[in-house]
């Protein structure tokens, strides 16, 4: 084209110029414009997080507690009557995983979980016909009146499967237990809610309340939604009622409301839910859950919903649970990726402007494809001034409907702009992560990562909202080389791979000049060139090991999931942290391009010093000199001193 021809990009920066706005960057990394998906009041607990103190520990011996009735579970006769190989298949069939003792079998109907009508007419009125796999199989597990840790893919109506059961069980304790002993709530002897429902967001908090609400409108079971942005003085109302049967609420608030004698948790509550508790703990709020917790009595029946099972959730739920059950279902059940239903993509640019000048040649098409199924787009970016400028942008440079949605918004903003998008008057939004973590709007087509996230945690929810409920859809992440990382490549690879996406050969390029990735992938090559060999040679056949990899790199010619580890030879908690899967599934989140996997590794394929000088070799590559203008095979220097890698 003509070497003076506008680009999008350009256009774009000239009209703020000419509007004065501002030229801040979405991809920047100021802190004062981050927008981490914590909303207002939250966020500013989260930035002082020693200010948010936990509660203190509430001792449980000695004290009385009122008999709890829980719904009596029995196995409907069409699922006792599997055979265990009906199970099995069953199982697979729904990628569910389960471990622990006696784990209730699954259903494969909601009328196996032998609802009363009354929940049964309102599962019919809010269109919930057919259990999603995590419902099938965490529906009976909390009916049965076990601990629950359900790790399961975002989208996958984690809610509902602890809801109904959670319904169910209060319905049956009202009937059997005598509530004219429930006594009115006073300052002295505050509210006490049968459930409580702890969540990260402001937005969960209230998409479950609406959810309860749609199960017990009709059955009497009420709740309270306690969370940062809200009236206190309407929370604080809500509870002197006494009628209050579930708490959903935020860590903060919660603690606020318990400080302030608004509620208390130590009485009646009984069943205790963590909804998205790998969130909650990355904001910083385990101190502040775990406290919540501890305060309610020691037969509570606990359940832990998450997208992802870092060692902070197993240690928690370890911590907080009685012989739990312990179920997975979807990608998470095998690889800890995104969802199945998630097509993904990554385009990776050389320069910023690269994005817009992408955004503007694609967004067009990607929507009129997205609205063929009367779907829609959601973009995330990292910054509050970048979701609004790119918000403007899409609209007047593109002339495409759309909003957006950060944590500077005030609440009833926010509120407006998701009616909007819910009921597709807006057709793109552009959100921080405040909106990628929990929200249900199945219509979302395609997900646009303009900004790509600091962790992959996050990216995983960020693709989460596509491809719910039993919809399909594809997710598009923007990776510039100037601003992102080789790292950052790498741990994309391999979380691509885990997912079985192909992986571009421009991704993997990028990802290769990560020294310790490029390192395994190249032993891994080396091993499966022996193995063939081998196989020619009319040798023994060898069981795959280090690395074993039919082709350059790509995902078609790696088989993920096969390697060993590199690990450091320091203290066990070191080396989980400091780990290396060669192969393909390479645990980066400790690596720094400075890092050498020293003495002390795993030995999975021939001498563990040969993985250990291949490993150092690529990263420190002056250290193979001594060996090439000296010693050679014999590993020694010119002066005959043995070299360090061998």
């Amino acid at each position: 084209g003509n070497d003076d021809e506008e680009t999008a990009a350009e256009g774009f920066e000239r009209r703020k110029k000419e509007a004065g706005m501002s030229l801040g960057s979405t991809g920047g990394s100021e802190e004062d414009d981050a927008d981490s998906g914590v909303l207002p009041e939250d966020e500013v607990l989260d930035r002082r997080k020693k200010a948010v103190e936990a509660l203190p520990p509430v001792d449980h011996q000695g004290k009385e507690y009122p008999n709890v009735s829980r719904w009596p579970y029995a196995p409907h006769p069409e699922v006792s009557n599997m055979t265990e190989a009906e199970v099995r298949a069953f199982n697979k069939e729904k990628f569910i995983s389960a471990t622990g003792q006696g784990v209730p079998r699954a259903v494969a109907t909601f009328d196996q979980c032998c609802p009363p009508l009354a929940v049964k007419e309102a599962l019919k009125h809010a269109k919930f016909e057919k259990p999603t796999p995590i419902q099938c199989v965490a529906i009976p597990a909390v009916l049965s009146g076990r601990d629950v840790m359900a790790i399961a893919d975002t989208g996958s109506g984690k809610t509902l499967a602890y809801l109904m059961p959670l319904v169910m069980h209060i319905i049956y304790h009202k009937e059997h237990a005598d509530m004219a002993d429930r006594p009115a709530p006073t300052k002295d002897h505050p509210a006490c809610p049968f459930a409580l429902v702890l969540c990260p967001t402001r937005e969960l908090a209230v998409q479950i309340e609406k959810t309860i609400y749609k199960l017990g409108k009709h059955i009497g079971i009420t709740s309270t939604t306690l969370a940062g942005g809200l009236s206190k003085y309407e929370q604080f109302k809500d509870l002197r009622k006494g009628t209050c049967d579930i708490v959903v609420g935020n860590p903060g608030r919660c603690i606020d409301i318990v400080k302030e004698h608004g509620m208390s948790l130590t009485g009646d509550t009984a069943w205790v839910v963590l909804d998205e508790a790998d969130r909650m703990l990355n904001m910083g709020f385990e101190n502040q859950v775990r406290s919540l917790v501890q305060r309610v009595r020691p037969d509570r029946q606990t359940m832990l919903f998450s997208a992802t099972m870092p060692p902070k959730i197993e240690r928690l739920a370890r911590d907080i649970m009685r012989n739990p059950v312990r179920l997975f279902v979807g990608a998470s059940a095998t690889t800890g990726g995104a969802a199945h239903a998630v097509t993904q993509d990554v385009v990776v640019l050389e320069e910023k402007d690269d994005k817009f000048n992408w955004l503007s040649e694609n967004l067009p098409r990607i929507l009129d494809e997205a609205q063929e199924e009367d779907g829609q787009v959601l973009i995330f970016v990292i910054q509050k001034s970048g979701a609004s400028e790119l918000a403007v942008a899409v609209r007047e440079f593109m002339s495409l409907p759309c909003e957006a949605l950060h944590g500077d918004s005030d609440q009833n903003e926010r509120m407006k702009i998701m009616a909007d998008f819910r009921s597709r008057k807006t057709k793109v939004l552009v959100a921080t992560d405040v909106a990628s973590r929990g929200l249900d709007i199945p219509s979302v087509k395609e997900v646009i990562c303009y900004d790509m996230s600091n962790t992959l945690t996050t990216h995983t929810h960020r693709l989460g909202r596509t491809g719910r409920a039993g919809h399909t859809g594809h997710a598009t992440t923007l990776l510039v080389k100037k601003d992102n990382s080789a790292k950052m490549a790498a741990e994309l690879v391999e979380y691509m791979e885990k997912s079985k996406q192909e992986v571009s050969s421009a991704l993997m390029d990028f990802a290769l000049e990560f020294p310790p990735f490029a390192a395994a992938r190249e032993l891994g090559q080396r091993a499966a060139k022996s193995l063939r060999r081998a196989a020619v040679a009319g040798g023994p056949q060898q069981r795959h090991g280090l690395g074993y990899s039919e082709g350059r790199g790509t995902s078609s010619g790696l088989s993920s999931g096969v390697g060993k580890k590199f690990v450091s030879s320091h203290s066990q908690e070191d080396s989980t942290e400091k780990a290396v899967v060669i192969g393909g599934n390479v645990d980066l989140n400790a690596c720094d391009d400075d890092d050498i996997y020293a003495p002390g590794v795993t030995r999975a394929f021939g001498d563990r010093n040969v993985a250990t000088r291949t490993v150092g070799l690529a990263q420190f590559p002056s250290l193979g000199k001594r060996d090439r203008d000296g010693g050679g095979r014999g590993g020694h220097d010119k002066r005959g001193r043995k070299s360090k890698w061998d």
